[in-house]
């Protein structure tokens, strides 16, 4: 079966797919998932892999063929004159690209990695040659519930390679590892504001920050600390500076990291991934749990099934207990190392590549002509107004509400009307 992926990397070049089983190379998660999907399938008997690339990609490896196009539109047109059997990228909401596919009858899988929008949902809806979308977490899935993309959505969980670094360092010298894209929607303001706090009850703990607002773009005007925009730092830079504006000495920001992170993961006592809003599947918080390294996180989207409250990690419903949790991780050691092997237990159980290759090749071998069973939600009923996306599937299901719109059509007016009532 040929197979061809689509993937733009940002800022990067020279990636050496035969080796991205090491670990991410300092790419985003998105991307870094791609590859690691296109080295699995090339290992994978009966599979033809073909990259379809912006940047430039060292594949050393016979199975996988490259190309380098401009765009996601280049890239669809060589597929199809390639005699590729399945395209897959991750959706974006212009709907040429859904054109395009339709008018060539490439068939498709779209793999979404972040939230679904309305636009986006409608266009792979109404594709008729998107043959499969796929989930990267069962919350991304539930919140498609009322959608009439959920007849050909599954769920495949995002794939972790195990490099058998072990997280936990010295107990008595805590260290906590921030990990993320430094922008306002991945929250690092939030850790920043309680940092005091931590610091007040534990006062030899140390934060090591990994990430840079240059993940996806070289143009970003930085602020003094050379690791996020000038505006985003202006709104934590106070709470992490001492009376002189001096940088703390407990906090190191060691900007955008490749697989030498994992010397930061090997003496990290507790992780911290995006505080403040949506990740459909965390990789930054797998990445640092099946290092046995607990995770501290919001008690919401896909941050619910990526950290298993109370198991594998500690999640909290306001942003201002962030504190309190990395303060119960270091100040219980019974309570800290019972969870710290559960985190890696329950990454390798679930999220192993080879459980998730399968998946993929089960999917891909199947009769994608055919509409999927729907899962029906099971728990998190609170989580992202899931209970009244349920409803609204109920009440569709029924002859005079049967176009009634999605939960996600509701939310795209709510926005609009918002915009226009604050000008």
């Amino acid at each position: 079966m040929k197979i061809g992926l689509y993937i733009q990397l940002f800022n990067l070049n020279n990636i050496m797919i035969h080796e991205i089983n090491k670990g991410n190379p300092g790419i985003g998660g998105t991307e870094y998932l791609l590859l690691s999907l296109t080295y699995l399938l090339s290992k994978h008997p009966g599979y033809d892999v073909t990259v379809y690339c912006r940047n430039n990609v060292d594949t050393s490896m016979s199975e996988v063929r490259l190309f380098h196009v401009e765009d996601i539109y280049e890239a669809i047109i060589m597929a199809n004159s390639g005699g590729i059997d399945y395209f897959i990228f991750t959706p974006n909401a212009g709907k040429e690209i859904y054109k395009l596919i339709d008018s060539l009858k490439l068939n498709s899988i779209a793999w979404m990695q972040n939230r679904f929008t309305s636009e986006i949902a409608r266009h792979l809806s109404e594709c008729k040659y998107i043959k499969r979308t796929v989930c990267a977490s069962r919350e991304q899935y539930d919140c498609l519930i009322d959608h009439s993309l959920c007849c050909k959505s599954v769920i495949i969980k995002n794939m972790v390679f195990d490099n058998k670094i072990m997280g936990g360092g010295e107990y008595h010298q805590p260290v906590i590892t921030y990990m993320g894209h430094l922008s306002y929607s991945r929250g690092f303001h939030i850790v920043a504001r309680q940092w005091k706090k931590i610091v007040n009850k534990v006062p030899n703990a140390q934060l090591y920050v990994l990430g840079s607002a240059t993940l996806y773009k070289e143009n970003v005007h930085l602020g003094e600390f050379g690791i996020a925009e000038q505006g985003y730092e202006n709104l934590f830079r106070k709470h992490i500076t001492d009376s002189n504006g001096k940088l703390l000495d407990s906090v190191h920001f060691l900007g955008r990291m490749g697989i030498d992170k994992n010397q930061i993961f090997s003496k990290t006592i507790v992780g911290i991934v995006n505080p403040l809003s949506r990740e459909m599947g965390p990789l930054s918080a797998l990445e640092m749990e099946i290092c046995s390294i607990p995770v501290v996180s919001i008690n919401r989207y896909g941050q619910l099934e990526a950290i298993l409250n109370k198991h594998t990690g500690l999640l909290f419903n306001h942003k201002n207990n962030l504190w309190r949790n990395v303060v119960k991780l270091l100040r219980n050691k019974q309570y800290y190392d019972g969870m710290s092997q559960n985190a890696r237990n329950y990454v390798l159980e679930h999220y192993s590549p080879s459980k998730i290759i399968n998946q993929w090749v089960v999917m891909l071998s199947g009769d994608l002509e055919e509409k999927v069973e729907i899962i029906t939600p099971g728990k998190n009923f609170l989580n992202d107004y899931k209970w009244l996306r349920i409803i609204n599937r109920k009440l569709k299901s029924h002859r005079p509400f049967k176009n009634m719109p999605s939960l996600l059509d509701y939310e795209k007016y709510g926005k609009y009307m918002f915009r226009r009532l604050t000008g």
